[in-house]
């Protein structure tokens, strides 16, 4: 496999007790970078109990801080709710911080109770999304009015992404020249319908980046696999809008050689470049999501370290 077609794999924390807490993101990107994942990357969420994550960026600068090569990156960075100006400069700083390892998935919210408590309406959220982004990338200009600084590391901004769900938000990204960063909720027909809607739109520059999340789990046996399906279809009824779906539409689980198959049928079908592990999963201890990436990792011939040299 050369370099150019090499599928990058990125995970999101697998321990989200340690999310509220900067030294426990530093510690699990650490590991992460150990492995040879390619990115580290956090969700944006508010109002959420033990799962928010309402300030990405400063966890953010706590992973750049404790690493030196792997990609940082925000699943879902919402603009709608943000100022433009300060966006743009902590966007600009930890972009330096992190030596221009920052990757910015974009998105706009979808909880109504969200929108509410920031004072915003929701039906104005594409507009202030469109809104916020060209005043970001303005300000970004080394030519701008406001002359800020610093900018940002990479140039001429960097790299940003974007979230969608649903016809007019790919359709906006598409217009807006951003990759599309598939929600792990969206069915393979789902996404095979989305990804061709938006390739008809977007420019030959954003198509050739295709990020998808999933969750994929090599477990030692059938019954393990089966078992952790059952725990993560209740949590799917749970999600009401996706309730549903079948569980193997959503999450690659099972024996190495299954889970290698499936995801060479989402590049090959869906033209998958980038690879988000959503990890954090129901009953799975630690050192076995870590041990199942280990061997994810090896198939695709990324770096990595031992599991057990990492926990000593």
């Amino acid at each position: 496999m050369t370099q150019e077609t090499r599928l990058h794999i990125g995970t999101t924390p697998w321990d989200w007790s340690a999310v509220r807490e900067g030294p426990g993101i530093s510690e699990q990107a650490r590991t992460a970078e150990q492995y040879g994942f390619d990115s580290f990357w956090l969700p944006e969420s508010h109002f959420s109990g033990g799962r928010s994550v309402p300030a990405p960026l400063l966890l953010l600068a706590a992973a750049a801080a404790a690493t030196s090569r792997i990609e940082l990156g925000c699943v879902s960075y919402l603009l709608p709710i943000r100022n433009a100006v300060l966006a743009a400069e902590e966007i600009a700083v930890l972009d330096r911080l992190s030596e221009g390892r920052l990757i910015l998935g974009l998105g706009r919210g979808i909880a109504p109770a969200m929108f509410e408590a920031f004072g915003i309406d929701a039906g104005d959220k594409r507009e202030l999304f469109a809104q916020r982004l060209q005043q970001i990338r303005d300000l970004w200009q080394a030519d701008g009015a406001l002359g800020l600084a610093p900018l940002p590391l990479q140039t001429p901004e960097p790299r940003l992404w974007a979230a969608a769900l649903g016809p007019k938000a790919l359709q906006q990204i598409a217009s807006l020249g951003l990759p599309y960063l598939a929600s792990p909720l969206e069915s393979s027909d789902l996404l095979a319908q989305n990804l061709a809607a938006y390739r008809r739109n977007a420019p030959a520059e954003a198509v050739r980046i295709t990020p998808i999340m999933r969750t994929v789990f090599i477990a030692e046996s059938s019954r393990a696999g089966k078992a952790l399906e059952e725990v993560l279809a209740r949590q799917l009824r749970a999600a009401g809008k996706f309730a549903d779906q079948q569980i193997e539409d959503v999450a690659i689980i099972g024996s190495a050689e299954s889970v290698h198959a499936r995801i060479d049928l989402y590049r090959e079908a869906l033209g998958m470049t980038h690879l988000i592990l959503r990890a954090g999963l129901p009953g799975v201890s630690a050192i076995e999501e870590l041990d199942s990436a280990c061997k994810l990792l090896e198939m695709f011939s990324q770096p990595n370290t031992d599991v057990d040299a990492i926990h000593r």
